[in-house]
C-alpha cells in the first residue's frame, strides 16, 4: 500500500536526533572494541605465535613480532581517528538537540 499522505519530513527533528544518537553510540562502541583489540594485541606473546606467509611458509619470529606491532599501531591510529569523529559527533548531537519546529 502506498502512503498517499506522507508526513511532513521537513520538521522531523526527532528522526534526525535518533539517527545522530545511533551514530554517536556506534562510534562509542567502536572505540571500545578497538581498545579491546589493541589490548589483546599487546598481551599476545609473539614467541608463542607464528606468522605464516602463504607464498613462503613460516616466517621468522622477528617478522611475527613486527606484524603484531604493526597491527597494534594501525589499530591505535584508527582509534585516534574514531575518537576524533566521536568527539565531533557529540558536538553535533548537542547542537541538533537544540533544533525544534517553528510553531
Amino acid at each position: 500500500m502506498t502512503d498517499t499522505n506522507p508526513a511532513d519530513r521537513s520538521t522531523d527533528t526527532t528522526t534526525l536526533s535518533s539517527r545522530i544518537d545511533t551514530i554517536d553510540d556506534g562510534l562509542d562502541a567502536t572505540v571500545e572494541l578497538l581498545d579491546s583489540a589493541i589490548d589483546l594485541c599487546r598481551r599476545l606473546d609473539p614467541a608463542a605465535l607464528q606468522l605464516i606467509d602463504p607464498a613462503t611458509g613460516t616466517v621468522s619470529d622477528a617478522a611475527t613480532a613486527a606484524t603484531l606491532a604493526w597491527i597494534t599501531t594501525e589499530l591505535d591510529d584508527i582509534t585516534t581517528t574514531v575518537r576524533a569523529a566521536h568527539a565531533r559527533m557529540v558536538a553535533i548531537n548537542a547542537r541538533a538537540r537544540l533544533l525544534r519546529p517553528r510553531g
